[in-house]
């Protein structure tokens, strides 16, 4: 089931059939972490390909690096651990050193990024209307039943961000149901943890104003 939910997320179908490394990014995120939290459990070797990995994330794609980065953070601040930071730590020399410096560039261009919105929202445009609109003429509105519905949806912003994720909507539901006989291992759990980790991330980065300028919280779900 969980398969089948995440095989037909709106989302994914939007972003991983265009030509962009956002599909290696999101693959390469979900492969670094696991191998980090398995690097947790006991196989400290693991901390190896996942920096390397990492390195390689690094120079890909950003919002998976920016996720990555909250990620760590966020588990080394709820397990009181700073191992998760010292293994990005890792990746961004990992970076540094696979493209010869390269890195330095990249990185400068990722704060030049979040500095635009930063000026984009002082003057009163928020990321996600300044990206709908821009280039777009006055008239150019898709008048088909399914460009309406579109239009609908993505004007109510929390119905537009849940079912374009629509494990957000299921995950809660064995949790409540099952709350009392479910039973995890130490691995599980900390999956569990990634899951509402990354849940909290997306709100706050889609919801909280001075964290909108990291880019649109919905896609931090996938």
């Amino acid at each position: 089931m969980a398969v089948a939910i995440y095989a037909i997320t709106p989302e994914l179908f939007r972003h991983f059939t265009g030509l962009s490394p956002r599909s290696v990014g999101s693959l390469f995120f979900s492969v670094i972490f696991l191998l980090v939290l398995l690097g947790t459990q006991g196989s400290p070797v693991l901390f190896v390909p996942a920096i390397v990995l990492g390195g390689i994330l690094l120079l890909t794609h950003k919002m998976s690096s920016q996720a990555l980065a909250f990620l760590s953070i966020g588990f080394s601040i709820l397990e009181g651990d700073l191992t998760y930071v010292f293994v990005f730590l890792g990746m961004v020399v990992a970076a540094l050193v696979l493209s010869l410096g390269h890195y330095v560039k990249v990185f400068r261009s990722h704060v030049a990024i979040i500095n635009f919105w930063r000026i984009q929202r002082a003057k009163g445009n928020p990321p996600n209307a300044f990206r709908r609109d821009l280039g777009r003429e006055p008239e150019s509105y898709d008048e088909s039943l399914l460009g309406r519905a579109k239009r609908i949806v993505t004007g109510i912003d929390p119905l537009w961000v849940f079912l374009s994720n629509p494990w957000t909507i299921f995950f809660p539901i064995p949790l409540l149901l099952y709350r009392e006989t479910l039973q995890f291992s130490t691995l599980e759990s900390k999956i569990l943890a990634w899951a509402l980790v990354t849940l909290a991330i997306a709100i706050a980065t889609q919801y909280v104003p001075k964290l909108k300028l990291v880019g649109e919280g919905y896609k931090y779900f996938l």
